[in-house]
């Protein structure tokens, strides 16, 4: 896991000096001493960064590639801060079970709630941290089905890049990390992001 965050904080930094040449910490545009409030979509994939829990009994094949959805709903202060609340569904890993007895798989995924705090570095390039719960669904069909939830406490952190921008409407790709750290699971989410800001005042 170390080595993922390693690879995650060298991704960041190389978004972060690819843009240098903007001006760090840019001036306010036209709207700035506006509130605004503002909705966004994302989708994308997201990749297990740390070891999986399967039973060593068992023949299993591990899956820890998957798709990632978000939304958020943002309120931009009067200066460069922005706060948000965002949820969505991911997947952590799954795996199939394949024995002499019978064939099954387990699948974890979560929904997360959490409170972010995000500021633009540069006209494009934004960072953002925050922390809640994640709520998390253990399915597992083998021998039977069984199901179980469980709520943890956890993080999320990670930058974006502007890629179109227009009175209301923008795009960017978005990578941070999303971390349950109480279940020990962790991601590495790679997403386009689509956002609408509806008010401003």
């Amino acid at each position: 896991m170390l080595d993922v965050k390693k690879i995650f904080i060298l991704i960041l930094m190389f978004e972060y000096t690819s843009g240098y040449s903007q001006e760090l910490f840019p001036k306010e545009n036209k709207n700035s001493g506006l509130f605004e409030l503002s909705v966004e979509a994302g989708a994308g994939g997201s990749y297990y960064s740390t070891k999986p829990n399967v039973p060593l009994h068992l023949e299993t094949n591990v899956s820890k590639i998957s798709e990632a959805f978000s939304f958020r709903i943002n309120w931009k202060t009067d200066h460069r801060l922005s706060i948000s609340v965002e949820s969505g569904l991911i997947k952590f890993y799954s795996y199939t079970i394949n024995s002499k007895n019978a064939e099954g798989d387990l699948k974890i995924s979560a929904i997360p709630l959490l409170v972010e705090f995000a500021m633009p570095l540069t006209k494009k390039f934004q960072i953002r941290a925050g922390a809640g719960s994640y709520f998390q669904t253990t399915e597992l069909n083998y021998l039977g089905k069984v199901r179980s939830n469980s709520v943890g406490l956890g993080w999320i952190a990670g930058g974006s890049y502007s890629l179109f921008s227009k009175d209301n409407n923008s795009f960017y790709c978005e990578l941070k990390w999303m971390d349950s750290a109480e279940s020990q699971q962790a991601i590495m989410v790679l997403q386009l992001s689509y956002k609408y800001t509806f008010f401003r005042w």
